[in-house]
């Protein structure tokens, strides 16, 4: 007779301090709506990173869009899906936290009566310093590859691929596309051969740059008071 619930786990190298991840969750927490699979609690003891929230039994829109194509949701459900993400969203911009990480079709949850809701999982960053969208390159938008910063326009971007996914009811990008051709690097095989290892060793930057990790690359360039000739574009909410 107990209560089923969600739990997403985090490594404590990427939350290192309690505190502050005590902090991060009680702000989730704090966010409750009909449209969201709300948190329950938390849980910061020792080694454990832990959000707790409740649990949406029938599964996410990844896997109804995706992998259960022989049933295919009705147009009045995609319709819903579409509303009620917004209308989350909205929500989460007028409590003064617009920016939800990782908005994918793997977010969207259906309840127990099959009604959309997205996760509050996603209003938790993945880290203290904010990296987000690791694991889901379809939906990342293009000035966070270039930037390694989320907006209140990644975030629109993020429910724009949704938006496809609905009306597609293919990923998007497909699977089939190489990820070399989503970065726009080049092939494998193109890529010039590494020169020798240096007797010395590299620096910050060095490293960065032949891992190709964009997010340290520019967290590097801010601690060095670099700054960017485009500027920030702003959204303002009217």
């Amino acid at each position: 007779g107990g209560r089923a619930i969600a739990v997403k786990k985090f490594g404590k190298l990427a939350w290192p301090d309690p505190k502050q991840f005590a902090e991060e969750a009680r702000g989730v927490g704090k966010l409750r709506h009909r449209r969201m699979a709300n948190l329950i609690g938390y849980c910061c003891d020792g080694d454990e990173r832990l959000l707790v929230a409740e649990f949406m039994p029938n599964d996410t829109l990844a896997k109804h869009l995706f992998h259960w194509e022989n049933k295919a949701i009705e147009w009045a459900m995609r319709l819903r899906v579409a509303y009620n993400i917004a209308e989350a969203l909205e929500y989460c911009s007028n409590e003064e936290r617009p920016l939800y990480h990782d908005l994918n079709a793997y977010r969207v949850l259906f309840d127990e009566n099959g009604d959309p809701r997205l996760s509050c999982f996603g209003l938790m960053k993945n880290s203290r310093d904010g990296k987000s969208y690791s694991t889901n390159l379809a939906y990342t938008p293009p000035e966070y590859l270039r930037n390694g910063r989320v907006t209140l326009e990644s975030v629109v971007f993020s429910f724009g691929t949704i938006l496809i996914d609905l009306l597609s009811g293919k990923r998007i990008p497909p699977t089939l596309v190489p990820s070399y051709v989503m970065l726009g690097v080049p092939k494998p095989e193109e890529v010039p051969k590494a020169p020798p290892a240096p007797q010395h060793p590299l620096s910050p930057m060095g490293e960065a740059c032949s891992r190709m990790d964009l997010t340290a690359i520019h967290q590097i360039l801010v601690s060095t008071h670099y700054r960017d000739d485009e500027g920030t574009n702003e959204v303002k909410t009217i």
